[in-house]
């Protein structure tokens, strides 16, 4: 279950709309409710411009998909699991919305940012500079 709320100038939260509304009515009185900010989807564009500077810039992978994942595993953001054999095996987190939220994908840009800035042999502001040209 989620839904949505929205700050009220008052400083209290109630539903954004009447769809959260009704989802809200399954929180009983007196529970409590963990919110957090939802991702920006203009900064999720802005990461993806990241990622094609760099994919566009190299020509060690065919695919954008590929080259995705490997940057964000690079940028340490992996999750371990384990082969019927017990051999640990290794895969990129997602960045779905549902999995990654606001903080930990600002983290994930930076992160990548800088794998990306050291591939390319370029500052980090080189390329923030070159993406803020389309956003």
């Amino acid at each position: 279950m989620s839904f949505y709320l929205i700050k009220n100038k008052s400083g209290v939260y109630s539903p954004m709309d009447e769809g959260d509304f009704e989802q809200s009515k399954s929180v009983g009185t007196g529970n409590v409710v963990k919110a957090t900010a939802p991702r920006n989807y203009l900064f999720h564009k802005k990461a993806m411009k990241l990622l094609s500077i760099g994919w566009e810039n190299q020509d060690r992978y065919k695919s954008f998909e590929i080259y995705r994942k490997i940057k964000t595993m690079e940028a340490g953001y992996v999750d371990e699991t384990f082969d019927k054999d017990g051999v640990i095996q290794l895969l990129p987190q997602s960045l779905s919305y549902d999995a990654m939220s606001a903080e930990k994908f600002n983290k994930w840009y930076q992160a990548v940012l800088d794998v990306i800035a050291n591939d390319l042999s370029l500052s980090t502001e080189k390329i923030k500079n070159e993406i803020d040209k389309f956003y």
